[in-house]
């Protein structure tokens, strides 16, 4: 009972701070290399799964899970250290009527980068609306009006991350039983190292080619390669071809979900931007939340099936994207509603 207990307490701060992390370095970075850096600090996820794995093997069947636990909880404190130290996004205090804060933490980035800051004065933003409480929030990010209404942007953003997640935890969360009960050749630390080592270059791939030919084509054109490989993998017999397929399933996949962290904070003003994209991240959590219950229905009864379902989730997300989503390669980050609309997002 505690464990799960506290399990569900380390989800719950997870899910609240992986958004923030992302709409916060977002409103740091230059228009012209944004996206790849924004998928290079999504990589790290799959970093952090190889290092786990890692010490995983050499942990568990020696000192066992607790000591595993136990190192976990030393890099979340070294997590809550590195927060103590990035200061608040000057973005963000200048849409909320702060001029005076963004200077400051301006003038602290600039010291650090060696030069100074004009002495022209910050120009506060107009607002359009008011964000703030969660009530708030919400109508404004499913306000319509135009085709860049953030209705559409919500609601597309919504239905992909729901999608991505269902079928990228349909998958994972039961491949150490489909690896061991089905195909009986890799045990489950080492089924995990392999898949996350073949995340990475689906990341590095991911950031080089975001800021070359767009987040929009990358994010559906990853999509639908997840939903292919994980549907031939589905129909194919034989280990190479079990380990091909499962290891290109995972290199789209990874890819596809640092895509999605790339575009999604830049698909929103800074005003509505970090509630744009925490309230996305809970669709992929209500997602993955159903998806292991519905693998654990079609597992037993056919694995072509289950990875068949999850296949058409990716495909339709990929769909989704393409069919409803707005290019953000090269576009300022917007402030404000008002800028949203301007001549500066045509």
């Amino acid at each position: 009972m505690w464990l799960g207990v506290l399990r569900a307490l380390t989800g719950f701060g997870l899910g609240g701070a992986l958004p923030l992390d992302f709409s916060l370095f977002a409103e740091y970075l230059p228009r012209r290399n944004r996206g790849r850096w924004l998928v290079i600090l999504e990589s790290f996820w799959a970093v952090g799964t190889v290092l786990a794995a890692l010490l995983a093997m050499v942990i568990v069947p020696t000192l066992g899970w607790r000591w595993l636990l136990a190192t976990s909880a030393v890099a979340a404190l070294l997590v809550v250290w590195v927060r103590m130290h990035v200061p608040e996004s000057p973005r963000y205090l200048l849409a909320t009527g702060r001029p005076g804060a963004a200077r400051e933490v301006l003038d602290r980035v600039a010291r650090h980068n060696g030069t100074s800051l004009p002495d022209a004065e910050l120009t506060v933003p107009e607002r359009e609306g008011r964000a703030g409480r969660g009530s708030a929030s919400l109508r404004l990010l499913l306000r319509g009006g135009g085709p860049d209404a953030l209705a559409r942007v919500t609601l597309v953003l919504w239905a992909t991350w729901f999608l991505i997640a269902f079928a990228y935890y349909g998958i994972f969360s039961w491949l150490p039983r489909i690896f061991a009960g089905e195909y009986d050749f890799l045990q489950s630390y080492r089924y995990i190292f392999y898949l996350a080592l073949a995340q990475l270059p689906g990341y590095f791939s991911a950031a080089f080619l975001v800021d070359r030919v767009g987040r929009k084509p990358v994010l559906a054109g990853y999509l639908a390669a997840s939903g292919v490989f994980t549907y031939l993998w589905a129909i194919g017999t034989g280990v190479p071809w079990i380990l091909t397929t499962a290891g290109l399933m995972s290199f789209f996949a990874l890819g596809a979900w640092a895509a999605l962290y790339a575009y999604t904070p830049e698909a929103y003003p800074t005003q509505v931007r970090t509630s744009g994209m925490g309230l996305a991240s809970g669709f992929a959590r209500i997602g993955g939340a159903l998806a292991p219950a519905v693998g654990g229905l079609l597992i037993p009864i056919s694995l072509v099936s289950a990875l068949t379902v999850f296949a058409a989730s990716f495909l339709l997300g990929g769909l989704i994207v393409l069919v409803g989503a707005r290019e953000t390669k090269g576009r300022p980050l917007p402030d404000t509603l008002a800028e949203l609309a301007g001549p500066r997002h045509p």
